[in-house]
């Protein structure tokens, strides 16, 4: 049996650590929202804002054709580097996703900042499904199950 005062501590070492155990579950489904964009990215063409990044200009889409990629609507896949090279960063509440590869830059002043964006149903879909799971899963194991009273 725990006491009132060690549950009571065991909370607020819970409500202490919170956002340090949120960025944890964040960064272990970064894979999982990754994905995500990079396949509405390749599969529809469509930003964070599911804005569409538009068409290629002629000259691309033939020369995406004879390299045997899609060709229909801008990706951002044309080599690979800039899907490869995304990824998370968690700093206290604030959740970033970039990528590595040396045309970030370029291709974000381009399309814009959304195409390292989850579009609003994406990030709903991710808190019901994974987060708020996981977050009661932390409480369960945190608290204690009895109380001394």
């Amino acid at each position: 049996m725990t006491s009132l005062d060690e549950y009571i501590r065991s909370l607020e070492d819970l409500v202490e650590n919170f956002e340090e155990e949120v960025a944890k579950i964040v960064l272990a489904n970064s894979g999982n929202l990754l994905g995500t964009i990079k396949n509405r990215l390749f599969n529809k063409g469509l930003d964070g804002n599911l804005q569409s990044l538009g068409p290629y200009l002629d000259s691309t889409v033939k020369l995406k054709e004879a390299k045997g990629q899609r060709a229909s609507f801008v990706t951002l896949r044309d080599t690979g580097a800039f899907y490869n090279g995304m990824f998370i960063d968690v700093t206290g509440s604030q959740i970033t996703i970039d990528s590595t590869d040396s045309k970030t830059d370029e291709l974000v002043s381009i399309y814009g900042e959304a195409i390292l964006k989850l579009t609003d149903n994406e990030l709903e879909i991710f808190i019901q499904s994974i987060l708020e799971p996981a977050i009661e899963q932390l409480i369960l194991r945190s608290l204690p199950k009895q109380i001394d009273i």
